[in-house]
């Protein structure tokens, strides 16, 4: 799924994202998901992937 955003705080931007990206990882932090890149070097003491079955609710939504 891909999104589109747009702003007319343009000079804002760097900071915008900053703010997104740092949100996206508390959000899979708080639901003990690990965020990995294709570069990375070496794998964690832990798991990659939950042994746990998932309830399909975020820790973090609000509704």
């Amino acid at each position: 799924m891909a999104a589109n955003a747009y702003t007319s705080r343009g000079s804002s931007l760097p900071k915008i994202l900053s703010d997104l990206r740092e949100n996206i990882v508390d959000v899979f932090d708080e639901n003990g998901t690990q965020l990995m890149t294709p570069s990375y070097i070496a794998d964690p003491p832990e798991p990659k992937v939950s042994t746990e079955e998932w309830d399909g609710k975020l820790a973090h939504h609000v509704e």
